[in-house]
């Protein structure tokens, strides 16, 4: 297992937690490249999003969305529709705040909530997505990738 770097190590914020990476594993049919395990905070579920930095937009999409569009108490619409042109066709939902938590590895470091803007789209069978929109442009994170598959990667969070 690798260190969890020392707060006076960091010399812009110190890390609050990190977590080990999902490389390279299945979710269904959907190839997870990098994954993180997360929660979605009013919920409860944990799931493993696919963290993707190119993507412009995070996503929660299938059953996951249903039940948030049922249940009027897990997220607050923005009432913005959007459409994504993505590798699995068109698909079209509206922006939602929803909290989701970064679950850190026991020992190290805390969890990290972040209040973050998703577009809802049931139709989506896709994993869910931590993108920049709406997720990633609003922490801190590092991506330690590991130097073998004998030694796990990282993901290092913290707020601005």
């Amino acid at each position: 297992m690798k260190p969890f770097p020392a707060p006076n190590d960091c010399h812009f914020s110190p890390w609050t937690g990190c977590a080990p990476l999902h490389i390279e594993t299945w979710q269904g049919i959907n190839k997870l490249i990098v994954g993180v395990h997360c929660k979605i905070e009013k919920a409860n579920i944990e799931n493993i999003a696919l963290l993707d930095t190119a993507a412009e937009w995070s996503i929660i999409g299938g059953k996951l969305a249903e039940k948030i569009l049922e249940d009027k108490t897990l997220s607050i619409p923005a009432h913005i529709p959007i459409t994504l042109s993505t590798r699995l066709g068109k698909f079209t939902g509206n922006v939602h705040r929803i909290a989701v938590s970064l679950l850190a590895e026991q020992g190290r470091g805390h969890d990290l909530e972040v209040d973050g803007s998703f577009i809802v789209m049931p139709d989506w069978k896709g994993p869910m997505v931590l993108g920049f929109h709406g997720f990633l442009e609003r922490i801190l994170f590092a991506i330690d990738h590991g130097v073998s598959s004998q030694q796990p990667g990282y993901i290092y969070f913290a707020r601005p």
